[in-house]
């Protein structure tokens, strides 16, 4: 694990501002994930740290709903993916999921969601012809999507994406750099 994904417990207090013991006392109860170095130091996961801070936004009223995440893949198994890694993640989102780019369409009209995760290639209606119309309305303008595809990195439809603020991301896909991208995304990262 890097060195960046981990903090030290003083660290880890100054970002829980919370005492130095308390910190102790949460690793030890298994509250925080963390690990000893061989000199006998705690080293502490900051996904863990960043959960916490979360977690007492979540109790203090500062992030009071969830954020609407719609993807649109015609591929069940893939669907059946993404659900469980969104649900294993314990991200502050709602998803729902759709077969294709003119269920999409439908979906973004009626439930205005925050982020889009969709493929290419669908059926009835693909990706494209889906994000065209989505960008058509001024409403939507604003809306954050990820597409995830097949295509080549230098394929023109790919550049053209990019160049719209549209993060592209490569098949076969990293449910991990999905993560990323998703809290990149979205206001809820820390």
């Amino acid at each position: 694990m890097s060195s960046k994904k981990l903090v030290s417990s003083s660290e880890a207090a100054k970002l829980l501002k919370v005492s130095l013991r308390t910190v102790q006392l949460w690793v030890e109860k298994g509250v925080l994930t963390a690990w000893k170095t061989p000199g006998g130091h705690r080293r502490i996961s900051l996904e863990s740290v960043h959960k916490m801070l979360h977690e007492q936004d979540v109790q203090a009223g500062f992030v009071t709903e969830k954020l609407k995440v719609l993807i649109v893949e015609d591929d069940a198994q893939q669907r059946k993916l993404y659900s469980k890694f969104f649900t294993k993640w314990s991200l502050p989102v709602e998803v729902s999921l759709v077969e294709d780019g003119f269920q999409g369409l439908m979906k973004v009209g009626a439930d205005k969601p925050d982020l889009l995760i969709t493929d290419l290639m669908m059926p009835s209606m693909d990706g494209i012809q889906m994000i065209n119309a989505i960008r058509e309305n001024d409403e939507n303008h604003d809306l954050k999507i990820i597409v995830i595809t097949a295509l080549d990195k230098d394929a023109e439809e790919v550049v053209r994406l990019r160049s719209e603020n549209i993060t592209v991301m490569h098949k076969p896909l990293s449910f991990d750099d999905l993560k990323r991208a998703v809290e990149a995304k979205v206001s809820f990262s820390v």
